[in-house]
């Protein structure tokens, strides 16, 4: 058993590998490369928000730790034995209100390799395009100072593109979005944690080298295609 847990330990790291190469020469081979990244959970740590909003709520959820976490915070209440729906309710909606807010989201951090990965990318030539779920109202501040503070770059051919009401959902934002990125040059890769969202850039990009950034995403019964390679970070294959 452990035999097989380290081949596919390693042929997995083999199979990044090769995926992150393809990106980088893919960014050489083009005139004006473009490379699409989400933020939660694909360059920064949602879990750790998440983490942060519990504890702020209470000395009761002090020692909550990360393998507490579900999903959607009412079925993290019912995994550590909340079972009085008015209270999971009045919870979750206390927790809502500050995940998803410019104080919380701006203490955001990146997920290991992620900076170094974006940056060396970035300096080869391509523009990055950071195509987040989030909304722009609530939570543009947050991100931008996110971003600035983990010293991911900004500014000369960097974009933000966030949803610009909080109603839409995330696939429907990213859906629109496929046009106008398209127009801003050649869309070489795109980064994703999300399946439902990988895929839809894959049918707006079929050029484009997908992968899936394998952290935590929404209990929908939804797979990344099946020639999409997946990752757990960005820690492998950051040498010349």
């Amino acid at each position: 058993m452990f035999r097989l847990a380290l081949f596919i330990l390693v042929t997995s790291q083999f199979a990044f590998a090769g995926a992150l190469e393809n990106v980088r020469e893919r960014v050489e081979g083009s005139s004006n490369p473009v490379i699409i990244f989400d933020l939660d959970d694909t360059l920064t740590d949602s879990r750790e928000r998440m983490l942060r909003v519990f504890h702020s709520l209470g000395p009761e959820f002090e020692k909550l730790h990360y393998r507490d976490l579900q999903y959607e915070p009412g079925d993290t209440l019912k995994h550590i034995g909340y079972t009085d729906a008015a209270m999971i309710e009045k919870i979750s909606n206390a927790w809502y209100e500050r995940f998803f807010s410019n104080a919380y989201v701006a203490g955001d951090r990146a997920l290991p390799g992620a900076v170094q990965y974006v940056q060396a990318v970035y300096d080869e030539g391509a523009t990055i395009v950071y195509l987040t779920g989030r909304d722009a109202p609530r939570m543009k501040e947050g991100t931008l100072k996110s971003l600035k503070l983990n010293r991911f770059p900004l500014g000369k051919r960097t974009i933000l593109r966030m949803k610009p009401d909080k109603s839409l959902s995330d696939a429907q934002f990213k859906k629109s979005e496929i046009e106008w990125i398209g127009n801003q040059g050649d869309v070489v890769a795109v980064f994703e944690n999300e399946p439902t969202n990988i895929n839809l850039l894959v049918d707006g990009f079929p050029k484009s080298q997908p992968i899936f950034v394998d952290t935590i995403h929404s209990p929908k019964p939804v797979e990344p295609y099946p020639t999409i390679p997946w990752i757990l970070d960005f820690r492998l294959d950051l040498r010349e």
